[in-house]
Protein backbone atom coordinates (compact mmCIF):
# COMPACT_ATOMS: atom_id res chain seq x y z
CA UNK A 1 0.00 0.00 0.00
CA UNK A 2 1.41 3.41 -1.02
CA UNK A 3 1.11 6.20 1.54
CA UNK A 4 1.77 9.90 1.34
CA UNK A 5 4.99 11.11 2.92
CA UNK A 6 3.15 12.49 5.96
CA UNK A 7 1.27 9.22 6.51
CA UNK A 8 4.49 7.24 6.06
CA UNK A 9 6.18 9.40 8.70
CA UNK A 10 3.25 8.91 11.07
CA UNK A 11 3.42 5.14 10.49
CA UNK A 12 7.15 5.09 11.25
CA UNK A 13 6.56 7.19 14.37
CA UNK A 14 3.86 4.77 15.58
CA UNK A 15 6.11 1.77 14.90
CA UNK A 16 8.80 3.48 16.97
CA UNK A 17 6.27 4.15 19.76
CA UNK A 18 5.36 0.45 19.75
CA UNK A 19 9.03 -0.53 20.06
CA UNK A 20 9.61 1.96 22.88
CA UNK A 21 6.48 0.88 24.75
CA UNK A 22 7.43 -2.78 24.48
CA UNK A 23 11.00 -2.07 25.61
CA UNK A 24 9.68 -0.20 28.65
CA UNK A 25 7.18 -3.01 29.29
CA UNK A 26 4.18 -0.73 28.80
CA UNK A 27 1.68 -2.95 26.95
CA UNK A 28 -1.16 -0.42 27.02
CA UNK A 29 0.92 2.20 25.24
CA UNK A 30 1.99 -0.43 22.70
CA UNK A 31 -1.64 -1.42 22.25
CA UNK A 32 -2.73 2.17 21.75
CA UNK A 33 -0.01 2.75 19.17
CA UNK A 34 -0.90 -0.53 17.41
CA UNK A 35 -4.55 0.54 17.13
CA UNK A 36 -3.51 3.93 15.77
CA UNK A 37 -1.22 2.22 13.30
CA UNK A 38 -4.03 -0.04 12.09
CA UNK A 39 -6.26 3.01 11.61
CA UNK A 40 -3.63 4.33 9.17
CA UNK A 41 -2.55 1.03 7.66
CA UNK A 42 -4.78 -2.01 8.11
CA UNK A 43 -2.08 -4.16 6.50
CA UNK A 44 0.39 -3.71 9.39
CA UNK A 45 0.97 -7.36 10.31
CA UNK A 46 2.95 -6.54 13.45
CA UNK A 47 0.08 -4.41 14.80
CA UNK A 48 -2.30 -7.33 14.29
CA UNK A 49 0.19 -9.55 16.12
CA UNK A 50 0.19 -7.15 19.07
CA UNK A 51 -3.61 -7.04 19.17
CA UNK A 52 -3.55 -10.83 19.33
CA UNK A 53 -1.16 -11.07 22.28
CA UNK A 54 -1.57 -7.89 24.34
CA UNK A 55 -4.47 -8.25 26.67
CA UNK A 56 -5.59 -7.77 30.20
CA UNK A 57 -7.13 -10.55 32.24
CA UNK A 58 -10.65 -10.21 30.92
CA UNK A 59 -9.83 -8.70 27.52
CA UNK A 60 -11.64 -5.40 28.29
CA UNK A 61 -8.79 -3.54 26.63
CA UNK A 62 -8.64 -5.88 23.63
CA UNK A 63 -12.14 -7.02 22.67
CA UNK A 64 -10.82 -8.49 19.43
CA UNK A 65 -10.52 -12.26 19.30
CA UNK A 66 -6.82 -13.18 19.57
CA UNK A 67 -7.08 -15.96 16.98
CA UNK A 68 -8.72 -13.61 14.48
CA UNK A 69 -6.01 -10.98 15.03
CA UNK A 70 -3.20 -13.50 14.76
CA UNK A 71 -4.68 -15.09 11.64
CA UNK A 72 -4.82 -11.62 10.09
CA UNK A 73 -1.15 -11.08 10.99
CA UNK A 74 -0.16 -14.36 9.32
CA UNK A 75 -2.24 -13.52 6.23
CA UNK A 76 -0.45 -10.19 5.90
CA UNK A 77 3.00 -11.59 6.57
CA UNK A 78 3.25 -15.35 6.24
CA UNK A 79 6.87 -15.26 7.46
CA UNK A 80 6.14 -13.51 10.76
CA UNK A 81 7.31 -16.35 13.01
CA UNK A 82 6.10 -14.81 16.25
CA UNK A 83 2.58 -14.58 14.83
CA UNK A 84 2.58 -18.31 14.02
CA UNK A 85 3.89 -19.18 17.49
CA UNK A 86 1.34 -16.94 19.22
CA UNK A 87 -1.41 -18.36 17.00
CA UNK A 88 -0.37 -21.84 18.11
CA UNK A 89 -0.52 -20.69 21.72
CA UNK A 90 -3.99 -19.16 21.25
CA UNK A 91 -5.30 -22.37 19.69
CA UNK A 92 -3.63 -24.41 22.44
CA UNK A 93 -5.36 -22.33 25.11
CA UNK A 94 -8.66 -23.19 23.40
CA UNK A 95 -7.66 -26.86 23.48
CA UNK A 96 -7.66 -26.91 19.67
CA UNK A 97 -4.47 -28.96 19.54
CA UNK A 98 -4.63 -29.85 15.83
CA UNK A 99 -4.69 -26.19 14.75
CA UNK A 100 -2.12 -25.30 17.41
CA UNK A 101 0.17 -27.99 16.04
CA UNK A 102 -0.30 -26.72 12.47
CA UNK A 103 0.64 -23.19 13.53
CA UNK A 104 3.72 -24.36 15.46
CA UNK A 105 4.84 -26.57 12.58
CA UNK A 106 4.48 -23.61 10.22
CA UNK A 107 6.76 -21.61 12.53
CA UNK A 108 9.25 -24.48 12.45
CA UNK A 109 9.20 -24.52 8.64
CA UNK A 110 10.23 -20.86 8.80
CA UNK A 111 12.85 -21.41 11.52
CA UNK A 112 13.83 -25.02 12.17
CA UNK A 113 15.69 -24.03 15.34
CA UNK A 114 12.95 -22.07 17.06
CA UNK A 115 12.69 -23.57 20.55
CA UNK A 116 9.32 -21.93 21.31
CA UNK A 117 7.75 -23.52 18.22
CA UNK A 118 9.44 -26.82 19.07
CA UNK A 119 8.00 -26.77 22.60
CA UNK A 120 4.57 -25.91 21.16
CA UNK A 121 4.70 -29.05 19.02
CA UNK A 122 5.73 -31.14 22.04
CA UNK A 123 2.84 -29.82 24.11
CA UNK A 124 0.34 -30.44 21.32
CA UNK A 125 1.52 -33.99 20.71
CA UNK A 126 1.36 -34.69 24.43
CA UNK A 127 -2.21 -33.37 24.69
CA UNK A 128 -3.17 -35.36 21.60
CA UNK A 129 -1.90 -38.53 23.30
CA UNK A 130 1.16 -39.06 21.11
CA UNK A 131 3.82 -39.49 23.79
CA UNK A 132 6.46 -40.75 21.36
CA UNK A 133 6.35 -37.59 19.24
CA UNK A 134 6.01 -35.38 22.31
CA UNK A 135 9.14 -36.97 23.74
CA UNK A 136 11.06 -36.37 20.51
CA UNK A 137 10.03 -32.70 20.40
CA UNK A 138 10.84 -32.13 24.08
CA UNK A 139 14.31 -33.57 23.48
CA UNK A 140 14.83 -31.33 20.44
CA UNK A 141 13.68 -28.31 22.43
CA UNK A 142 16.15 -29.09 25.21
CA UNK A 143 18.93 -29.61 22.66
CA UNK A 144 18.18 -26.18 21.15
CA UNK A 145 17.95 -24.37 24.49
CA UNK A 146 19.57 -26.39 27.31
CA UNK A 147 19.06 -23.59 29.86
CA UNK A 148 15.27 -23.46 29.44
CA UNK A 149 13.73 -25.33 32.37
CA UNK A 150 10.12 -25.66 31.21
CA UNK A 151 10.81 -28.38 28.60
CA UNK A 152 12.86 -30.33 31.15
CA UNK A 153 10.03 -30.23 33.70
CA UNK A 154 7.47 -31.29 31.11
CA UNK A 155 9.74 -34.06 29.84
CA UNK A 156 10.15 -35.38 33.39
CA UNK A 157 6.35 -35.32 33.81
CA UNK A 158 5.94 -37.25 30.56
CA UNK A 159 8.42 -39.88 31.79
CA UNK A 160 6.58 -40.22 35.10
CA UNK A 161 3.38 -41.32 33.35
Amino acid sequence: MQHSDSVSKRIRRLESQIDSALESENPYSALSAARSLLALDSSAARAWLLLGILEDEDRREVPEDPVTCLLRATELDSELIDAWIELGSAYYQRQDYADALRACRTALRLDRKNSRAMLGCALCYQCMGDGRRALAYYRRTIALDPEWTSPRVRLAALYSH
